[in-house]
């Protein structure tokens, strides 16, 4: 087919095109309304406010306003529950209690938890039993290899190096060998200071009682 019969074919069906992308259209931004409205009124009713009182709260305060335009366009586009609900928890903290160091910490909280996957936090959750290594830590093992983490959660098996890798980028993971964090065999790994807070405002959606930890990723 040449070009001349192409665009006939094309002209012929755009109209179908266009009726399609507006239905789509109208889904997602269906879909983005109710995520952020769920999420503001989640984060309302977890710091016993009425819309009016956190809005008010929002706009007067540009850090504040700064993180909460963030995480509502984050959450737009965030299908999975459990992280839309961390955040809500986390803006609502921040908003009782809007001091620099803690709208800090929500950032960094936000920027964590944006693109963390079901396998990110299914490798979390095996490694949130592990304690940290303290700085004058003893001769001693802690942590787990990733190979003893994938035992635990066999669905994780053909993803975990990828995971892992993305879970140490973005600062939830540390080392607990005592040298670098770079994905080498034998080294060990335990969730960092900022994991173990994501992990807790995420495991409080209740995850670990739903999820089949036998079952590939996305399955």
């Amino acid at each position: 087919m040449g070009p001349p019969e192409a665009a006939l074919l094309a002209a012929a069906g755009a109209p179908v095109l266009v009726r399609v992308f507006e239905r789509i259209a109208d889904r997602v931004s269906s879909l983005r309304r109710r995520r952020c409205g769920e999420v503001y009124i989640e984060a309302t009713d977890l710091a016993a406010m009425s819309i009016e009182e956190l809005t008010d709260r929002v706009l007067a305060d540009e850090r504040l306003l700064d993180l909460f335009s963030r995480v509502l366009l984050d959450v737009q586009d965030m299908a999975l529950r459990r992280n839309r609900r961390a955040l809500a928890r986390s803006l609502a903290a921040t908003a009782l209690e809007p001091t620099p160091t803690r709208i800090d910490v929500a950032l960094l909280v936000r920027s964590a938890i944006r693109d963390l996957d079901e396998g990110h936090i299914r490798l979390m959750a095996v490694l949130s039993s592990e304690p940290r290594r303290p700085a004058d830590a003893s001769p001693g093992k802690y942590g787990l290899m990733l190979e003893e983490a994938a035992q635990r959660d066999p669905g994780l098996s053909d993803g975990a190096y990828a995971l892992l890798q993305g879970l140490l980028s973005r600062g939830l993971v540390e080392d607990s060998t005592g040298g670098a964090t770079t994905l080498i065999a034998g080294r060990t790994y335990t969730l960092s200071a900022l994991g173990q807070r994501v992990f807790t405002q995420l495991s409080d959606e209740g995850f670990e009682q739903v999820i089949d930890y036998t079952s590939p990723i996305g399955s």
